[in-house]
């Protein structure tokens, strides 16, 4: 789904992994959850990660976005997406 053709209006919550590249040193996640919270403040997110050195992320550290370390239960998840829709 493109978030441009959908429109960020539309979407309640982006859940993305912080390394979605297994194999490259790139936060690819993060990068997104950036360039859309610039483009759309609003826009829900949830980042995650099995990496818990990426809590010293600036955005994560800020607390400008939510973080899972991996791995996580159902009720994590339920309680963190409840938690940025209220937002």
């Amino acid at each position: 789904m493109c978030i441009k053709e959908t429109g960020s209006e539309n979407i309640a919550v982006i859940i993305s992994d912080i390394n979605l590249d297994p194999f490259s040193k790139e936060l690819e996640g993060y990068a997104f959850f950036l360039h859309w919270s610039a483009e759309d403040p609003d826009l829900p997110f949830i980042l995650i990660s099995g990496d818990q050195s990426l809590w010293d992320l600036p955005a994560v550290r800020a607390e400008d976005v939510s973080f899972l370390a991996k791995p996580f239960n159902l009720y994590d998840l339920l309680a963190t997406v409840r938690c940025v829709m209220r937002e």
